[in-house]
């Protein structure tokens, strides 16, 4: 599929070309071969690193092959007491800092927002520009450098003239640059300071170009007094939005006919309230899933009653 990496690309280039770093046969070879290669590699390199999740098979076997935008469920903001669509949010601000409680889902967001901007047909986005999805873990050096970062990104597509293509393409603003979960830096020598410093210079720097921030909300303090930014909370699931993504994980991990709904039908029932507030949240709501299927979809919702689902997902994940 042909992504919005090429059109973005060739304006560069041919920017490039006017200052006269590219000459007229190289620019013919880029456009007809290299940025066409280019694209489509950039695009599988991040839906292999980013967007394949962990599918449960019937023996409990893993393995990574499910995209994540197969159970991709539509984001919703808290803004001023009422609920605004996560892509309405991301094309109203230039800079924005993703909050939410652990499990809410503020990757995901990113790492979907980064695949519609790189759509060029049926986008729902609706700025033209090349998203960089940057794991904030990757920043824990004395060394920070975004730059060299997104240049490494465009590296690993062979995208040719990188060093001058990174710097004309965060010249002219023609990336989305999204940094996940600062937080999990360490504080340790000064390094989350430090690169949350870094970050803001970056984008001062580097101001034409949009960003997306995010951080678990208890530890917003972290970048007080530093990114000014406008901030969203990421809302809880609603109902229809949890027996959504209960169809769709049925769907993708092929279970029975009306398992799904059976499933639905127990959370409704259940007198456990720890669990029906928990599955608000879609880990949790996706651990659940997993526990029904590995306890061969039950036939009642007395599963649920003693379930300690805080506790599950905890000891699941040590």
């Amino acid at each position: 599929m042909e992504t919005i990496l090429i059109t973005v690309a060739v304006v560069i280039f041919e920017e490039l070309f006017k200052q006269g770093i590219i000459l007229m046969k190289d620019m013919i070879r880029l456009i007809v071969n290299l940025l066409y290669l280019s694209s489509r590699k950039y695009q599988e390199n991040f839906i292999k690193r980013h967007c394949c999740l962990v599918m449960l098979e019937e023996n409990d076997h893993l393995r990574t092959s499910l995209n994540m935008e197969q159970l991709f469920i539509e984001t919703r903001f808290l803004v001023n007491n009422a609920h605004q669509s996560g892509i309405e949010v991301a094309n109203e601000t230039q800079y924005l800092i993703v909050h939410g409680q652990p499990g809410s889902g503020k990757s995901v967001f990113l790492k979907w927002l980064a695949m519609e901007a790189l759509k060029r047909e049926e986008r729902i986005y609706n700025h033209q520009l090349i998203p960089v999805f940057i794991d904030a873990e990757r920043l824990n050096s004395p060394d920070i450098n975004l730059l060299s970062l997104i240049k490494d990104e465009f590296l690993l597509a062979d995208l040719p003239y990188v060093d001058k293509f990174t710097k004309e393409a965060l010249k002219m603003g023609r990336l989305l640059i999204l940094i996940d979960e600062i937080d999990r830096i360490p504080e340790e020598n000064h390094n989350r300071s430090r690169a949350i410093t870094h970050i803001q210079d970056f984008i001062h720097l580097y101001d034409k170009n949009r960003f997306v921030v995010s951080c678990r909300t208890q530890n917003r303090y972290i970048y007080r007094g530093k990114l000014g930014y406008p901030q969203r909370e990421l809302a809880t699931w609603n109902d229809d939005q949890m027996q959504s993504y209960i169809q769709k994980y049925s769907h993708t991990h092929k279970w029975p006919d009306s398992t799904d709904k059976n499933l639905w039908r127990f959370l409704q029932e259940t007198t456990n309230s720890q669990v029906q507030d928990l599955v608000r949240i879609p880990v949790y709501l996706t651990y659940l899933c997993i526990y029904y299927q590995q306890q061969s979809f039950p036939r009642d919702g007395s599963f649920l009653e003693g379930l300690d689902l805080k506790s599950a997902i905890e000891y699941r994940n040590t």
